[in-house]
């Protein structure tokens, strides 16, 4: 069974009579704790809660949680929001109502993020079609290397970010962190460095060629090969070729990459 985190941003639950609450808190110990023991209490079905990460002392905790409340009033449901209110370190709470009563949207922020960087969500219907109108009206060719192109500063990007956080990797110590799928690429990823120039890199449930696959039957990934080839040169300080060596989209169970570190006169462009 594929785990998958579903982002309660907009949810439709048949049979529920869906609100969301969205509640903005001191970054202090107890006050989610607080507010969840008046839900509880209040004997209120959570459905699903999410919450951004409060990096300091001083930065806002934002929780956004969705709760069935078939069965209460209005009268009963405003009591419990003023009790919420009223809790140690609660700064705001808000709650929406939408039509139809299952569904929920919730637009309590102005913009999503990932590490310190504004986000946005692309889905695989989307992605899809994206990836298929671009071959088509490019031909093969072309769209490869736009794709690759655009996965190269991808990767830089994010190696920036991550090497401030693990200041040796790729240094001292081996690359042991993508974030491929914590950015939802893919389902599993094993890095393995077989020598000080060359790693191996195992994907499953890759994304992009798993969206191809129903076009291309070899090695498909351009987008996610150049994601390493930038990320892998940005977080070392060298400049690194990457080739996709078995793909789903070619009937493998996996898909798997072999970075090499350029030498000579390949890393100087000659």
């Amino acid at each position: 069974m594929v785990r998958r985190f579903v982002l309660p941003f907009i949810a439709s639950i048949p049979d529920t009579e869906l609100r969301s609450l969205f509640l903005e808190l001191k970054n202090t110990p107890g006050a989610l704790t607080s507010a969840l023991n008046v839900i509880s209490a209040a004997d209120l079905k959570v459905l699903g809660i999410v919450s951004n990460i409060a990096m300091n002392i001083d930065q806002t905790l934002h929780v956004l949680i969705f709760i069935d409340v078939n069965g209460y009033t209005e009268d009963q449901l405003n009591f419990f929001i003023k009790l919420i209110a009223k809790k140690k370190g609660v700064k705001r709470i808000r709650m929406h109502k939408q039509y139809p009563p299952h569904t929920s949207i919730a637009p309590f922020y102005d913009q999503l993020g990932v590490y310190d960087l504004r986000a946005v969500i692309l889905t695989d219907s989307e992605l899809r079609g994206l990836l298929h109108d671009i071959y088509a009206k490019l031909g093969k060719s072309s769209a490869e290397a736009l794709l690759y192109h655009l996965g190269q500063p991808m990767g830089a990007s994010d190696a920036r970010y991550i090497k401030k956080i693990f200041v040796e990797m790729g240094k001292t110590e081996p690359i042991e962190i993508i974030p491929l799928i914590s950015l939802g690429w893919c389902g599993h990823i094993d890095i393995e460095q077989t020598d000080e120039g060359t790693y191996k890199i195992k994907v499953k449930e890759l994304i992009e060629c798993q969206l191809l696959k129903e076009r291309i039957f070899e090695p498909a990934s351009q987008l996610i090969r150049g994601f390493l080839a930038g990320y892998i040169s940005e977080i070392t300080g060298g400049e690194w070729d990457v080739i996709e060596v078995e793909c789903v989209a070619s009937g493998s169970e996996l898909c798997m990459f072999v970075a090499k570190r350029r030498t000579g006169s390949a890393a100087a462009g000659i």
